[in-house]
């Protein structure tokens, strides 16, 4: 048969997307399966997979068919590695394995010797997949021979890439590179070049050599823009912004992914455009952007689920569920938790499937029903322990103790949260220890023992204190329905408890400046100084930020591959180092008069030196809240004291509501307000001294009116027209 005819065939086979209309086809236009026709359908196969693995499945079965038709050994040798081909591209390892091993026997038979070497290049990649490293090792030198007796540079060219991809996985990060400087040394083929450079940067990048890691990705877009590969130029440019993702930048991030999914929607390339949205899904949940977070997680899931991309609609499933979850909707939110779980379990993948009944736990919290949340997060203790995801593992320890403290099970509950902090040991993971710490202190405070409550309570603080930079992961965002803040209301809580009032404002003043440094630094790059640019000291900053960042997330990352569990110490190390580093960085800043350095390391005012600041008749009134009751901190100059429960949110927030409805009426016609003018102001005038009752009448100094006020209002009284609640006393 002509090439040509071929070609025909194969694209008559395209148009049908199934394996029983495919067969029947065949049948119906007798066409006579060949050796020609199923290498040619393996062809296409292998370039299907990456961009339509669903079809590709289909034409590998009936690949399959033709060569049980044919039953001659090279034939069926190409029908199995294309079947091998698609599993290995569904990352359906396992499965695909069999069919590799048969194709190189079956190759071997026929005496196609280089097809076998071939072959084993990609049984390779499947078995550093299926962790399998020594049988991957001893399969490469059988490979080498037969690809240099056929003398084929293009496939040791790959050869050299699937080595380097399997030391990388093996976290032998040195040689990993080796493999793949030779493989762009020796490479003819301008794709081979290009995974050469991407694996480089992928070694680079773990390796927390962070700069040149950008440097590889660049120089591998410029190869793939000089030779044509512009689908590999965006891939590039893909991993630049998943580098300045991990970094924190997400503005720059979010640019780049939209401006690579652009090219990719205008060459139709859909499954990518997906990965784009799924990308940005994932930005957008660090945003807090839940409502376009959930859009497009919902709408890369129905792409990937189309063209059967499991692991990928699972994973959009997931970043879906999370979104519904922050936006309150339980029901969609379960239903795509529920679905996310089933396909990461059909695939055996226990950390994921665990990652996802965490947030399920966390649902079931939120319903109130604990009893179901604490067994489902010990579960997932268990799983993330034997996965070796120590950090995960402490995290979902944590919402167990928190789910039994809810049952009264405090005894149950103290356990859960010691073994948390004892599996932390050796890791440097503040964001989940603060939490163990101040989980801890509030056990010991409820069971009467202070002293202990109050030095865990200390160490909670100086943890969440100790995180630099914008980081924002699961754990932070999770928080289990509690602000990650509250700790600072527990101490101060306990200070005042025991008549220390002063230690309780140093608190409150703590935990105000925290709250002012975390929203900069989600904000730095705006409030940045001017001239910051040209100071060395604050670039250096800015890089350790980024650097503190990708360290954060890679010790907090999902998977017990070998490569993550070897490196778990050594990031610990590397963030130990750098936020030592920044510490330095921010004491010597101070003279360059940089706003954000100089309030990362300022000291806060105790007490007696706010009094000293104060006027003889001045009179300072500081509010915070404690749970749901705010207290004042009332400071004049000879004078300190604090009132307590002064009055609940709840009822500040129905004074307001009562009085913005009434102002709301502003809005209407001037006949309506001529009209009722009196009644309007006698309904305002009703809920400002309503809410005077609640926030000036309990301080007497107030009422005197001898004094001139200072008001630091907090959270909803920031809304509150304070200048109109002093005219009510007039």
């Amino acid at each position: 048969m002509s090439s040509a005819g071929t070609d025909f065939q194969i694209n008559s086979l395209d148009q049908i997307r199934d394996v029983a209309l495919q067969r029947a086809y065949i049948e119906k236009s007798g066409i006579q399966p060949t050796l020609e026709l199923i290498q040619s359908i393996a062809l296409k196969v292998r370039d299907l997979c990456p961009k339509d693995p669903g079809l590709a499945e289909i034409l590998a079965e009936t690949n399959l068919f033709l060569a049980s038709t044919l039953d001659s050994p090279a034939g069926w040798a190409y029908a199995n590695r294309s079947r091998a081909h698609v599993l290995y591209t569904m990352r359906r390892c396992l499965e695909a394995q069999p069919f590799f091993e048969k194709a190189v026997d079956l190759f071997t038979e026929a005496g196609f010797d280089a097809d076998a070497g071939r072959t084993m290049v990609g049984e390779i990649d499947n078995l550093s997949f299926l962790s399998r490293f020594d049988d991957a090792l001893q399969l490469q030198e059988k490979a080498r021979i037969a690809l240099k007796a056929a003398n084929d540079a293009r496939y040791l060219t790959n050869l050299e890439i699937a080595l380097g991809n399997l030391y990388y996985r093996l976290n032998r990060y040195e040689e990993s590179l080796v493999h793949y400087r030779s493989a762009e040394a020796t490479s003819d083929n301008p794709v081979a070049t290009a995974a050469a450079g991407m694996g480089r940067a992928h070694v680079l990048t773990d390796m927390n050599r962070f700069d040149e890691a950008v440097e590889a990705y660049q120089e591998t877009k410029s190869h793939c823009e000089r030779n044509g590969l512009a689908l590999w130029a965006d891939i590039a440019d893909r991993g630049v912004s998943r580098m300045h993702f991990l970094r924190g930048n997400y503005s720059t991030a979010l640019r780049m992914i939209e401006e690579v999914r652009r090219k990719h929607a205008a060459a139709k390339d859909v499954r990518r455009v997906a990965y784009c949205d799924l990308d940005r899904a994932e930005i957008y949940l660090q945003l807090n952007l839940f409502d376009d977070a959930s859009t497009l997680s919902r709408r890369a899931h129905e792409t990937f689920e189309e063209l059967g991309n499991r692991h990928e609609t699972a994973m959009a499933l997931l970043f879906h569920g999370i979104a519904e979850f922050k936006l309150l909707h339980g029901h969609e939110a379960q239903k795509s938790f529920s679905r996310s779980r089933e396909i990461f379990n059909r695939a055996g993948n226990e950390t994921w499937r665990a990652t996802v009944d965490l947030w399920r736990a966390q649902l079931l919290m939120r319903e109130q029903n604990f009893s179901e949340a604490q067994k489902l997060a010990r579960n997932c203790a268990e799983a993330f322990e034997k996965q070796r995801v120590p950090v995960r593992a402490a995290n979902a320890r944590l919402l167990c103790a928190q789910s039994l403290e809810e049952l009264k099970e405090s005894g149950e509950a103290l356990k859960e949260a010691q073994q948390a902090l004892e599996s932390l040991e050796g890791f440097y993971a503040p964001w989940v220890s603060y939490q163990a710490f101040h989980s801890l202190g509030r056990l010991k405070e409820l069971a009467g023992d202070t002293a202990d409550a109050e030095s865990l309570y200390l160490r909670a603080v100086e943890g969440l204190e100790s995180l630099r930079g914008n980081i924002r992961l699961d754990e932070l965002r999770m928080s289990f329905g509690k602000d990650k803040y509250q700790v600072y209301e527990n101490i101060v809580n306990l200070q005042l408890n025991r008549g220390d009032s002063a230690s309780a404002f140093d608190y409150v003043e703590r935990s105000k400046s925290r709250t002012l440094i975390d929203l900069l630094e989600r904000n730095l790059e705006t409030v940045w100084d001017s001239g910051a640019e040209g100071s060395s000291r604050l670039q250096q900053i800015r890089r350790l930020r980024e650097e503190l960042n990708i360290l954060y997330n890679r010790l907090n990352e999902a998977g017990a591959t070998a490569r993550t569990i070897a490196t778990d110490k050594k990031t610990s190390e590397e963030i130990v180092a750098r936020e030592r580093e920044m510490l330095e960085l921010l004491r010597e800043v101070g003279s360059e008069k940089s706003g954000w350095a100089r309030l990362q390391s300022m000291e806060l005012p105790k007490v007696n030196e706010v009094q000293l600041m104060l006027d003889p008749n001045e009179l300072l009134i500081e509010y915070y809240l404690i749970g749901n009751h705010f207290q004042a901190f009332v400071i004049a100059r000879n004078e300190f004291r604090v009132l307590r429960d002064i009055a609940t949110i709840g009822s500040v927030r129905s004074s307001l509501k009562g009085l913005n409805f009434q102002l709301s009426k502003f809005h209407l016609q001037a006949p309506y307000l001529t009209k009722h003018a009196s009644l309007l102001m006698t309904a305002i005038q009703h809920h400002l001294q309503d809410l005077h009752q609640q926030l000036l009448a309990p301080i007497p100094e107030v009422a005197a009116r001898k004094q001139r006020h200072t008001i630091l209002p907090v959270q909803v009284l920031q809304r509150s027209p304070f200048g109109h609640l002093f005219d009510t006393i007039r």
